[in-house]
């Protein structure tokens, strides 16, 4: 993988799916979500967009960090469905619609769901990752980090203006 790296670590089994039914109940933590919630009390409360991501908002968030961090390789750990035929077509489309990208190499990788060591130890060495507020692999992946002085932001949060859960 060339650098700059992005890593990024999705949940998506069918047993983190019923993990994050949870969100449904409005707790304000579950499992490692402290990681972003906090451990203090408060009005926060675990959401769905933090807990389980889908292809659209893997992508929009992931696109962002990309451009601002001129990636030329995207790393995704996961536990069970990489997205990774989505991404790439993303990044595809990031090389043909945005101006300066034409040129720019874009690669999706993503290793053996049957080797979590690997991709603990790409995502705590990559320049950039994007983990999951609930996971306790992410967060082990975030305490690595940041006793490398490495950046690390979390699908879903913060919470956006508009960015709502509700049916």
């Amino acid at each position: 993988m060339d650098r700059p790296i992005v890593a990024l670590h999705l949940r998506n089994g069918a047993d983190w799916t019923r993990t994050c039914e949870l969100t449904d109940k409005n707790y304000q933590r579950i499992l490692s979500s402290y990681q972003c919630t906090g451990r203090v009390s408060g009005d926060i409360f675990v959401t769905r967009k933090m807990c389980i991501q889908s292809e659209e908002q893997v992508s929009e968030e992931l696109l962002e960090i990309v451009k601002e961090h001129k990636a030329k390789s995207v790393f995704v750990g996961t536990d069970h469905f990489p997205m990774e035929d989505h991404l790439q077509e993303e990044m595809d489309n990031l090389k043909k619609m945005e101006k300066g990208w034409e040129k720019h190499k874009l690669q999706v990788v993503n290793e053996d769901p049957d080797r979590p060591q690997v991709d603990m130890y790409v995502m705590a060495q990559a320049d950039y990752f994007i983990g999951n507020c609930v996971s306790a692999f992410s967060a082990f992946v975030k305490r690595e980090r940041d006793v490398l002085g490495k950046e690390t932001s979390f699908f879903g949060w913060p919470i956006k203006e508009g960015n709502h859960d509700e049916l």
